[in-house]
């Protein structure tokens, strides 16, 4: 029997195989997600086109679905909404567990997420706003957006508001060390080109990061108490994320969008082939490493 972690790998390669670094990580990610408890009613906050807690949850898809064909844009910013969503037969395992409501700020990643039917209702909305919920409606709130929200402090405060007492949150979020192993994110401080085009402009997309000390007095004067706090993505984890495929994957979508089916298909079972050692392998460190980590989850609870 594989790993959990093998598993997810496979379903994440699956989805992002023009980015197997990013299937690394967040196969890594799903792992230590997939042991929290999501009751209903529960909330995904930024769920973005809802395929990462989909999987989390035990979901996958069969071998055809290829979200790179599906997610290709007709015009900038405009999605052909056929192409794109996810279908019912191509979903090869149910997730375990469905969430009640998914909430991102952009519309067209919330059409997909809809058509997943893994969440109940999706909603469109801000998380730098008050949240669109009333006082304690959530039994779970699942989170991996926090760190791109320009007030912490007010977006913890709507998610403990928006709990019930004894509710519990899973936030992921960068450590203090996040920006010493993903050095592109240093690239002003280092005045390297280089950095700044390894790092795409993700930067700008990263409002805070706080040490744990000061994170941690943070969320318990918001009133949660830590249940527990746990540190993944290892200095090489981090490291092959963040000098990774980015640069080159609008050309390697555009390239394999000019096969025909079978043509893609065969070229995306043997990239797969060639990447997924990589993945184990590097899966396999992930798990023996015992340097802090690149990013953390909370744990926490509405006591």
């Amino acid at each position: 029997m594989p790993p959990v972690a093998d598993a997810f790998l496979n379903a994440h390669l699956n989805l992002q195989w023009l980015r197997p670094e990013s299937a690394v990580c967040d196969a890594v990610a799903s792992e230590l997600i997939a042991k929290c408890q999501f009751d209903r009613p529960c909330l995904d906050l930024g769920c973005g086109n809802g395929l990462f807690s989909f999987v989390t949850a035990g979901g996958t898809f069969i071998e055809y679905y290829d979200w790179y064909r599906n997610a290709e844009p007709r015009q900038p910013d405009m999605y052909d909404a056929v192409r794109m969503l996810p279908r019912p037969a191509w979903v090869a395992r149910r997730p375990t567990y469905g969430m009640t409501v998914g909430f991102d700020v952009k519309e067209s990643l919330l059409m997909q997420a809809a058509a997943l039917n893994f969440y109940d209702e999706v909603r469109l909305g801000d998380a730098n706003r008050p949240l669109p919920f009333a006082d304690e409606t959530f039994a779970t709130v699942f989170s991996n957006i926090l760190s791109w929200v320009t007030n912490a402090p007010g977006t913890l405060t709507e998610i403990f508001r928006a709990l019930r007492r004894g509710g519990r949150a899973a936030l992921c979020l960068p450590t203090e060390r996040f920006a010493e192993y993903c050095i592109s994110y240093r690239w002003r401080e280092q005045e390297s080109t280089l950095l700044k085009l390894l790092n795409g402009g993700r930067a700008d997309t990263m409002q805070w990061c706080l040490p744990w000390a000061e994170l941690g007095q943070l969320v318990r004067r918001v009133g949660f108490r830590v249940i527990d706090r746990l540190e993944y993505w290892s200095p090489l984890t981090a490291r092959v994320w963040d000098i990774s495929l980015r640069p080159l994957s609008p050309v390697l979508v555009s390239l394999v969008g000019r096969l025909g089916e079978t043509e893609r298909a065969a070229a995306k079972r043997d990239w797969i082939e060639i990447v997924r050692p990589l993945g184990v392998e590097l899966l396999a460190l992930e798990r023996a490493s015992t340097a802090p980590g690149a990013y953390q989850l909370l744990y926490l609870e509405r006591p």
